[in-house]
């Protein structure tokens, strides 16, 4: 997205609407914001035109999604983990007992 970005002198989210715009006449992205520089960032997308390369790039890309649930799952075991140190698991699991000898 920011190599298309780069060599359409865009931004990300300028591509992404011009890449939404491009599937097709019944496809109308509406994008949400509360600043006027947005609404003038998004509106400019319509006349962004993605050579076919481009398009075919954008494409093939890896979903967002997809790198999402890698990301939570990657976090989730993160946190799995450190929940396992802060409860003790760790300590208790690696920690040695010494039993004094009978007499």
């Amino acid at each position: 997205m920011q190599a298309v970005a780069a060599e359409a002198d865009a931004t990300p989210a300028q591509v992404a609407l011009a890449w939404l715009l491009a599937q097709g006449d019944d496809i109308a992205p509406i994008p949400g914001t509360k600043r006027v520089s947005r609404v003038e960032e998004n509106t400019a997308a319509d006349q962004l035109e993605l050579s076919a390369d481009q398009l075919e790039r954008l494409n093939n890309l890896t979903p967002a999604a997809a790198s999402a649930t890698k990301k939570r799952r990657w976090r989730s075991s993160i946190a799995d983990h450190a929940g396992a140190r802060r409860s003790g698991w760790r300590r208790a699991r690696t920690r040695t007992t010494v039993t004094p000898a009978s007499a």
